[in-house]
């Protein structure tokens, strides 16, 4: 009995549907590469990781949008349109500060934003 109920809470917890919001937001951060943004590297932002990041980008290391809100911040996955991978897009911009255009998706616990435009701050 507990295996069904562990294997049914698996099902609905990696099965749940994903939801897609066809409404256009506008973001103001930072592009990061998840690998050292996320605690590989300290620290793995701004200018002065600027050539580690690109060669993670460059390496298939997904891109991040990292955004702050008063004292947090929160991280975005970068996909350009059709969920195909946005790394030669966000090279350029890497370790600057940009304003990002696109539509927000959640796929099981992941929020991500497929990018429609970027532009330098």
């Amino acid at each position: 009995m507990i295996r069904r109920v562990f294997l049914l809470i698996l099902c609905v917890t990696f099965m749940a549907p994903s939801w897609d919001d066809s409404k256009i937001y506008t973001f103001n951060g930072e592009i990061v590469d998840s690998k050292c943004a996320l605690g590989s590297m300290t620290p793995g932002e701004k200018k002065t990781h600027r050539i580690c990041a690109i060669k993670c980008i460059q390496n298939g290391i997904p891109p991040m949008l990292k955004v702050q809100y008063k004292d947090h911040y929160r991280y975005y996955l970068l996909v350009g349109p059709g969920k195909q991978s946005a790394n030669k897009d966000v090279l350029p911009y890497v370790g600057e500060q940009v304003e990002i255009t696109g539509s927000l998706v959640r796929d099981a616990n992941m929020v991500i934003i497929v990018l429609e435009s970027i532009k330098r701050k």
